[in-house]
């Protein structure tokens, strides 16, 4: 299994650990717009078991097309965004049809857009393409 993890500040990097650490895993990916985050990142996950299942890849999700075509070569995103940036990974694993864990939640204002755009992409709870976001 291929994880992407979307945001190297502090909980990306744990999600990352977590996904390094699982034997059924065997790439993962941590990304940000950052390159200075990512790297930081880098240097303290390298030396952890699994650490040589780990890349980094810089990304800015302003660009939905990218983030798109990145997520689909996962199995499954996991988002460690600040508030305002969830709904941009939400929209373009809809986009990637890809499977999306936040560690967070959207601001409220959003929430019920996202829900709508999620079930109108055929990925809602109860829906043949599964299951992006559960409110």
């Amino acid at each position: 299994m291929k994880i992407l993890v979307l945001g190297s500040g502090l909980m990306g990097p744990a999600a990352a650990f977590n996904a390094m650490s699982d034997p059924q895993v065997s790439q993962v990916t941590l990304c940000d717009k950052s390159q200075a985050q990512l790297d930081a990142a880098q240097a303290k996950l390298d030396s952890m078991p699994g650490g040589d299942k780990l890349t980094t890849a810089a990304l800015d999700l302003g660009d939905q097309a990218a983030a798109a075509r990145l997520m689909a070569d996962f199995d499954a995103v996991v988002a460690a965004l600040p508030k305002p940036v969830i709904p941009l990974g939400i929209r373009a694993a809809v986009e990637a049809r890809r499977p999306l864990v936040d560690l967070s939640w959207p601001l409220a204002p959003e929430v019920a857009r996202l829900k709508q755009e999620v079930e109108a992409a055929g990925l809602g709870p109860g829906q043949a393409g599964g299951q992006v976001l559960r409110c």
